[in-house]
C-alpha cells in the first residue's frame, strides 16, 4: 500500500451518505489489504465472518444494515469480486495482506514452463511486489502464457513473469488442464510490470 493509500482511508470508510457504494468500497478496501481497520481476522484463505463485518458497519460506522442486505448488496455488486461462503466472505484475489497459500487441487506440478507468464495486478498492488516479490494473493487473475487472453479489467496492471528463470532457481509452477498456471511467491528479480 502506497503512503497516498493509507492518508485515503478515512475518507474510503463507510457512511450513511451514499452507503451501498461506500460499503462496497470499504469491503474490498479492508478484506483485500487492511483488515485490522475492521478488527477483522482473515483465516488463510482470506475469508471473515459476516457478523464482524456487520457488527462493525452498525456500531461504529452507524450504518443501518444487517447480514441478508450485505449478501444482496455482494450478490448484486459485487459478486465478481467477493466470494461468499456459508456465513463467511472473502476478496476474491487482489490482496496485499499475506496469506497462508495453498496449491490448488487442480493443479500438478509443472515440468516444462513457459518463457514468459503473464497476470494482472491492482496497480495499486505493484509497490508491494516489487519490494517483497509476487505472493499468489496478489494476483487478480490466474498465470497464463498468452497476455492477450487476460481480461481486461479497471485499475489493473500486467505482471510480466521471467518464469523459465525462475524455475531455473527453484521457483515452482503448476499448471491445470486448462493451461493456467500457479506459483505460490515469484522473488521479485523474476518480475516486471507493464502500467497501463
Amino acid at each position: 500500500m502506497t503512503p497516498n493509500q493509507n492518508n485515503n482511508v478515512a475518507k474510503d470508510l463507510p457512511t450513511a451518505q451514499n452507503k451501498d457504494w461506500d460499503v462496497c468500497k470499504f469491503l474490498i478496501f479492508a478484506l483485500r489489504h487492511k483488515p485490522e481497520i475492521a478488527k477483522l481476522k482473515l483465516d488463510e484463505h482470506g475469508f471473515t465472518h459476516m457478523d464482524r463485518i456487520v457488527s462493525y458497519l452498525v456500531k461504529i460506522r452507524k450504518i443501518d444494515t444487517s447480514k441478508e442486505k450485505l449478501i444482496s448488496l455482494i450478490d448484486s455488486q459485487m459478486k465478481k469480486t467477493l466470494e461468499i461462503k456459508g456465513e463467511m466472505v472473502r476478496a476474491i484475489s487482489g490482496h496485499s495482506v499475506i496469506l497462508s497459500m495453498k496449491i490448488p487441487q487442480d493443479f500438478d506440478l509443472c515440468q516444462n514452463v513457459p518463457k514468459k507468464l503473464y497476470g494482472s495486478v491492482d496497480t495499486n498492488s505493484i509497490f508491494m511486489a516489487m519490494k517483497n516479490g509476487l505472493t499468489s494473493n496478489l494476483l487478480r487473475s490466474e498465470l497464463v502464457s498468452d497476455q492477450s487472453t487476460l481480461e481486461k479489467k479497471p485499475q489493473t496492471s500486467i505482471v510480466i513473469i521471467d518464469s523459465d528463470k525462475a524455475m531455473k532457481e527453484n521457483v515452482q509452477f503448476h499448471v491445470n488442464k486448462n493451461g493456467h498456471y500457479f506459483s505460490i511467491f515469484v522473488p521479485q528479480k523474476f518480475i516486471h510490470f507493464k502500467i497501463k
